[in-house]
């Protein structure tokens, strides 16, 4: 246990003496985004430096398929020809190169879109912030696009133009409250401190417990869909902040006056998925009490609650939910790595593309495992609206 972890388990052990034990969010919340000592507030969590890697840091194929598909969907809403404003937005950029990637290739397939574009990128971490801007800043100064950096989604105002919204393994690191059925209904799984008579040297420094009296959590939970029956010792998930962020990103395109498009790309189910919960330091799994505050903590995405929020906002319509593979075969990777692969100047290079693609589409890897969500919504704005409306 490093320095880091030893502070924050202290921090949390205390707050669990002062209070009680902690719902799994507020761990999850404490070990990510402590202000102090948390994950994505201390480190740079990607490859080659960090503990995990997303589709982006393997290489140039998933950004530009991305590209590919926002180019054909301003195709099909004829904004070219209407000339209106664009916008990008990403929820949780990670180091820029998904962004800088779709950049590339929309110029390159409809680059009447730059005549007007501008980026908005939600992130709250300053560290993220900063290799943000050093990837994107030779595209940037090239097609001379203006980019915003936001610490909330809340903090986009309302557009005028089309909104085009990325989430790429955003939403698998918002907080999730754990829920088990027992014989006297559902409980809430909850954090707790070990007790001294079972306290060693060897054992982790936290413990799960259930909560003996449905919590306010719970309560919500059971107005949710899914899981009105169950077996004793199921385990449930759901991320209230998910379904929070969900709802603004909806207002976000429905703010937007000519609309928007949404892509959702995360590890995650459709429906139920059981306990989730797990950690990862050093790109292998590790328990999810060693080492807080060191690893990246995450749950799979429950994209059956996705689809749910989204459609209770008026104006808001599923495009189509994909197994990553299926989404990105659809959108032509074959062919586009058949084409790298042919221009490659070294037999690495061609290696390596190779590998990209298999990484992204075998189902054993990411193309089952990763599901793609699309969403799109018209304007709630009107023309003698627009230049008052408020977020929603």
């Amino acid at each position: 246990m490093g320095t880091t972890s030893f502070h924050l388990v202290k921090h949390i052990q205390s707050v669990i003496r002062a209070s009680g034990p902690v719902s799994v969010a507020r761990f999850m919340q404490e070990c990510l985004t402590n202000p102090v000592a948390g994950y994505y507030v201390q480190s740079s969590p990607f490859e080659g430096y960090g503990d995990f890697t997303t589709a982006p840091e393997r290489g140039q194929l998933f950004g530009e398929m991305l590209g590919v598909w926002a180019a054909a969907e301003a195709q099909n809403n004829r904004l070219f020809e209407s000339k209106a404003p664009i916008q990008f937005v990403e929820l949780g950029a990670g180091s820029g190169h998904l962004m800088n990637d779709v950049l590339r290739v929309v110029n390159r397939l409809a680059p009447a879109t730059f005549t007007d574009l501008t980026v908005q990128i939600v992130e709250a971490g300053n560290i993220l912030r900063k290799k943000q801007q050093e990837i994107l800043a030779e595209v940037v100064h090239k097609f001379n696009i203006k980019v915003d950096w936001k610490r909330h989604i809340d903090e986009i105002d309302p557009f005028d133009g089309y909104t085009f919204a990325f989430a790429n393994e955003y939403f698998d690191a918002l907080p999730v409250h754990q829920f088990q059925f027992t014989e006297h209904g559902w409980r809430e799984r909850m954090v707790d401190i070990i007790p001294n008579d079972k306290n060693d040297s060897d054992s982790h420094p936290l413990r799960f417990v259930l909560s003996p009296e449905p919590t306010l959590h719970v309560e919500l939970f059971s107005k949710l869909p899914f899981y009105s029956k169950a077996d004793v010792g199921t385990v449930a998930e759901v991320s209230f902040d998910t379904l929070s962020d969900v709802s603004r990103l909806n207002n976000v395109l429905r703010s937007s006056s000519k609309g928007g498009s949404a892509i959702i790309c995360d590890y995650g189910y459709k429906t139920m998925g059981g306990d989730t919960l797990r950690a990862f330091k050093d790109h292998k799994q590790v328990h999810v009490f060693d080492f807080i505050g060191e690893s990246d903590v995450t749950c799979d995405v429950n994209f059956g609650y996705l689809m749910y929020q989204a459609l209770a906002k008026d104006k808001v319509s599923c495009e189509g939910m994909f197994t990553q593979s299926e989404f990105l075969n659809g959108l032509g990777i074959e062919t586009r790595a058949n084409m790298l692969i042919k221009n490659a100047s070294t037999q690495k290079e061609a290696k390596s593309i190779q590998e990209q693609k298999l990484f992204l589409t075998s189902n054993d890897i990411m193309g089952n495992k990763f599901k793609v969500l699309l969403l799109k919504a018209s304007s709630i704005i009107n023309d003698s609206q627009r230049q008052q409306q408020k977020p929603i």
